[in-house]
């Protein structure tokens, strides 16, 4: 799997305990049969800016859909049901706040649940870090383990996924990417970056793979 698929696709985006129970309307004693891994605590950003120093327990979102489709039938029951249990812990949040009033205000207030959809962020949400790791790829023909390697001629590149520099390859694969894109136009290929024009990034690709 590419970074492009864990960072982007739906299907790749865990689910948190609290949105299997908000958004899919399950009953918790559901979970356990659900796939579902512990987290460990660490820092899941590529900016190392996100620490998380407790366990989170996260769902497979297809799991996750697929049951509460068991349960429910269909998708529209489902969201039925979701605005329904919605509307009575609001309903029980608020009698619980009018009694905070009345009662003079002694500890804390009683906070309305969230209802707002999340904010994926793709690539900055550290749930979809979480429940990956990073095997190599072991090549049974040549019997050779390969860690795979980024192509220093798309290094520029964040649109086209193909071309996409975070998108890793083996040396197979890497054919495969060269046999498609090697002619490309010059304006795609021959654009100055730190690490010299991408024509020159190919090449060194290439010197190193034994290709000619």
């Amino acid at each position: 799997m590419c970074f492009l698929c864990y960072s982007q696709e739906l299907s790749y985006l865990p689910v948190a305990r609290s949105a299997v129970l908000r958004k899919f309307g399950l009953e918790a004693k559901l979970l356990s049969d659900i796939p579902h891994v512990r987290s460990r605590p660490g820092c899941y950003s590529l900016y190392k800016k996100m620490w998380y120093r407790k366990s989170v327990i996260l769902f497979d979102q297809d799991s996750v859909r697929s049951m509460a489709l068991t349960v429910y039938g269909i998708e529209e029951a489902m969201r039925e049901a979701v605005a329904r249990k919605a509307q009575a812990l609001e309903d029980s949040v608020r009698e619980k706040q009018r009694a905070y009033e009345i009662g003079g205000r002694r500890g804390k207030r009683p906070r309305l649940p969230r209802t707002e959809e999340v904010d994926d962020k793709f690539f900055g949400n550290p749930f979809r870090f979480m429940a990956i790791v990073s095997p190599p790829f072991y090549d049974r023909q040549r019997r050779v383990v390969e860690e795979g390697f980024y192509c220093l001629g798309c290094l520029d590149e964040q649109g086209i996924n193909d071309l996409h520099w975070r998108k890793r390859y083996t040396v197979e694969s890497f054919a495969r990417h060269m046999a498609r894109w090697g002619e490309a136009p010059e304006v795609i290929w021959n654009s100055v970056s730190p690490w010299g024009t991408r024509s020159e990034g190919l090449r060194r690709h290439y010197n190193l793979l034994g290709f000619r």
